[in-house]
């Protein structure tokens, strides 16, 4: 057993030295990689399709923005906590100036992405404390406080996660081949790693792999490393300090054509427009 990929839990039964042990396997699915956490205030938030290959996560301290899926339009109210899966061709819309709250992350493997569902967590009092917290670590934003900000932040989406209807999650989790192909893949982004390397370390041959990837995750091996170099060209072009040209370069494109093509594909815009829309 890899106790690396293993958590204990331990309970003491009454005032007996009985302890009880629990293993449970942690995945590379249960991996968050937070891309984004900002607080600000939202004069204009009206876009016809705000999707986008990463979770998106919700709060506003006043009510006056929606968003709109399938003909049902979802308040962003001051009680509830709204998670966005991957993908997700919402409509968003405000009819006054709200102060928000959001995080954009991505999870080990966003197989599990519901595009068409958006998830409503009613605010625990605790959580509220959290997010009180938060803001003002990020309104006060310095060296310092960035590991509370990291720390604040994901506690947040762990509980957003985990108020997510267990039967939602059934039948979305790889494999411990697949999860280890996930996890080489990952190490080496933006780099590939080969079918056949892959295939190695799961033990089987490289016909057998590919089509075990494919039917586990939706995409090929490619496809997958795609998608990790196109979620780091969306950290980087949120965070605007870099020309889009180096943007691809640095995500793993041969050049600026060939990434603003990819990128349009699985996005839906341009880099430069997601970049436009990201400080909207």
């Amino acid at each position: 057993m890899d106790q690396s990929l293993f958590f204990v839990y331990k309970t003491n039964v009454g005032e007996d030295v009985f302890i009880q042990d629990e293993y449970h396997e942690l995945l590379s699915f249960a991996e968050i990689r937070l891309m984004h956490s900002c607080f600000c205030r939202l004069r204009k938030w009206n876009f016809s399709d705000l999707s986008a290959p990463f979770w998106r996560w919700y709060w506003n301290r006043n009510p006056g923005a929606w968003v709109s899926l399938g003909g049902r339009r979802y308040d962003l109210n001051p009680d509830r906590i709204f998670l966005i899966p991957p993908n997700t061709a919402c409509a968003t819309s405000v009819s006054n100036p709200v102060s928000q709250l959001y995080m954009h992350f991505v999870l080990g493997l966003d197989r599990a992405t519901w595009p068409g569902a958006i998830f409503v967590h009613h605010l625990k009092p605790g959580e509220r404390r959290l997010i009180d917290r938060l803001v003002t670590a990020l309104l006060r934003r310095s060296d310092n406080r960035a590991l509370e900000i990291s720390f604040l932040s994901h506690a947040l989406v762990n509980t957003a996660l985990a108020a997510v209807p267990a039967a939602q999650w059934e039948g979305r989790l790889p494999e411990a081949r697949i999860d280890q192909a996930l996890r080489s893949i990952k190490a080496s982004a933006p780099d590939p790693v080969t079918n056949e390397r892959l295939a190695e370390e799961a033990g089987i041959n490289v016909n057998a792999f590919t089509k075990l990837f494919l039917k586990a995750t939706g995409q090929t091996p490619r496809q997958y490393l795609i998608q990790l170099r196109i979620e780091k060209a969306c950290r980087l072009l949120e965070q605007n300090t870099m020309a889009i040209d180096q943007i691809a370069e640095t995500s793993g494109f041969c050049d600026r054509y060939h990434f603003s093509r990819i990128f349009k594909k699985r996005v839906g815009v341009s880099p430069a427009a997601f970049r436009r829309r990201s400080r909207d």
